[in-house]
């Protein structure tokens, strides 16, 4: 039998009124998540008996296309009431082309939970962002995941528009030489099964810890949170992701077209300092962001302009 072809990634569409089709998908997997049990018994060497007790799917994925998910989802989660589809784009052996038409695949989720994971942001690199899709059947007895085969692509636009490493601020004061900024959005999810079903019957956001950590080159850097840290002042810190300008640099920082994430509650610590020979040493900066009673302790502005 000859290879058909091969698929690449392709690309996300989130279901529901306004429809969403993502741009810029970097990355995707689909995890089957089947739990096989395995037995034997009455001495026996060999295993007699196996089968699926239970399967719990979810999708992960990575998109650069920062501003098209989080003023869907947020920083926290996103139900997928009306559904979520991915789509594996086919590459034919016959042509070594991305095919046209009706040839794809996709995975279809007709109910479940969108949580966003991390961004991650570096130097002289496009910001990135993971998340996963989980799917859930309230009878718990239809598997979510929906698998068809010869679909067409959704229209894609693109790269529609990238961002990268701004300012960050710590109380107000910039930090010089950043390296790198990782923001775990702390989302932690509970999948609820019962009555002896396959498949979740439910998924709910269940506790959300935002961690911010930076890597910073400059000299000055360890003295900002020194050995015992440095509380979060009355000033927010904020995180900058400066936008790039197509077929250009940067867009303007008086343009409101860049992405900030803002805390104003923890404490900044500096965890280590390090390197090895005969490169820079950087500086760690990390802040568990709390809850003031008021604002979320990680506040998000996808159109914001650099201060």
């Amino acid at each position: 039998m000859a290879l058909t072809g091969i698929h690449v990634v392709g690309s996300a569409k989130i279901l529901d009124a306004t429809a969403v089709t993502l741009p810029q998908v970097e990355g995707q997997a689909l995890n089957v998540g089947s739990n096989v049990i395995v037995e034997s018994t009455s001495g026996q060497v060999y295993p007699t008996y196996s089968a699926i007790m239970n399967q719990a799917p979810r999708m992960s994925l990575t998109t650069k296309g920062l501003k098209a998910l989080l003023d869907k989802c947020g920083l926290k989660a996103l139900v997928l009431a009306s559904g979520f589809e991915l789509y594996n784009q086919l590459v034919a052996s016959a042509t070594g082309l991305r095919s046209a038409g009706s040839v794809h695949q996709k995975f279809a989720i007709a109910t479940g939970l969108l949580v966003p994971r991390a961004i991650s942001i570096s130097q002289n690199q496009p910001a990135s962002l993971t998340f996963d899709v989980i799917g859930v059947n309230a009878a718990g007895s239809t598997c979510p995941v929906v698998v068809t085969e010869s679909v067409a692509l959704p229209v894609d636009t693109g790269v529609a528009a990238l961002w990268t490493l701004g300012p960050v601020k710590i109380n107000g004061t910039a930090l010089q030489g950043v390296q790198s900024v990782n923001i775990d959005l702390g989302a932690r999810e509970a999948v609820i099964e019962g009555d002896g079903s396959v498949y979740p019957l439910m998924a709910y956001l269940e506790t959300v810890a935002p961690r911010i950590t930076i890597k910073v080159k400059d000299s000055a850097a360890f003295a900002v949170a020194g050995m015992t840290g440095v509380a979060q002042g009355t000033t927010d810190s904020v995180v900058f992701l400066r936008k790039l300008s197509n077929d250009g640099i940067r867009v303007a920082d008086i343009t409101a077209e860049h992405i900030s994430f803002s805390v104003d509650q923890g404490i900044w610590i500096s965890p280590d300092k390090g390197g090895q020979h005969p490169a820079s040493l950087d500086t760690s900066m990390t802040i568990q962001a709390t809850y003031d009673g008021t604002n979320d302790p990680l506040v998000l502005s996808t159109a914001t302009a650099i201060s």
